[in-house]
């Protein structure tokens, strides 16, 4: 079951971050960050989210929570975009992810936003691909996520039908370079959000941007203070 996050979720939200955290990024993330990660740190920072009203959501399974999905609204860093700001299921195989995912964007659509974005840290095959099945495709823009020292690329999807050629475009470079790509061409910096949000001008240099190349975007740590997931 999908809901809306209620201030009693926190401390299970906190407990399913920190669980994917030390198992999915095993072998990605450096161990002495995962290691320094503090459940109660993370515990304190969605019950202060929760308090202050900060939509969530969260899947239920067997009467737990066990995933979520954060969905800011503007996005940080695209200007007239949603932002999925963090999905963590700790439950594979029930289709959890794609059922929060599939909420998400639809709570997006119906209030009016006509793209997505996320960022993903660069070396996150399996994340970069579970995306794209829902029209997520990098637009140049990388990071650097100074918490864990890893590369993050940003990824965007339209959701009122306006880019479906771009779209497919940058999915088949996504496809591409996961085929024949050496794997460090392709690593940069990872995962959380950014800076503040971009005005209507900054938004349409940052367009001129992605399309002559790559745009650097200065990131702080995914996984401290409001900046995580």
């Amino acid at each position: 079951m999908i809901r809306a996050a209620r201030p009693g979720d926190a401390d299970a939200i906190a407990a399913v971050w920190l669980r994917v955290w030390r198992t999915a990024y095993r072998g990605l993330v450096p161990d002495g960050v995962l290691e320094a990660l503090r459940l109660e740190d993370r515990r304190a920072l969605w019950r202060g989210r929760l308090a202050r009203g900060e939509p969530a959501l969260v899947a239920e399974h067997d009467g737990a929570v066990a995933g979520y999905c954060r969905v800011l609204r503007p996005s940080r860093d695209v200007a007239g975009a949603g932002e999925i700001a963090g999905l963590y299921v700790d439950r594979r195989g029930l289709g959890l992810g794609d059922a929060l995912l599939r909420a998400a964007l639809a709570e997006l659509r119906a209030e009016g936003w006509p793209e997505a974005a996320l960022w993903v840290f660069a070396g996150n095959r399996a994340a970069q691909r579970f995306y794209a099945r829902f029209g997520f495709a990098p637009d140049g823009a990388t990071g650097c996520d100074e918490g864990t020292g890893l590369g993050e690329i940003r990824l965007r999807a339209d959701l009122a039908g306006r880019s479906s050629v771009h779209l497919a475009l940058a999915h088949h470079r996504l496809v591409s370079n996961h085929r024949g790509a050496p794997a460090d061409a392709v690593r940069l910096h990872e995962l959380d959000q950014q800076p503040d949000h971009a005005d209507d001008d900054q938004d349409h240099a940052d367009r001129l941007n992605r399309d002559a190349g790559q745009r650097r975007v200065h990131r702080q740590p995914e996984h401290q203070p409001d900046r995580g997931q």
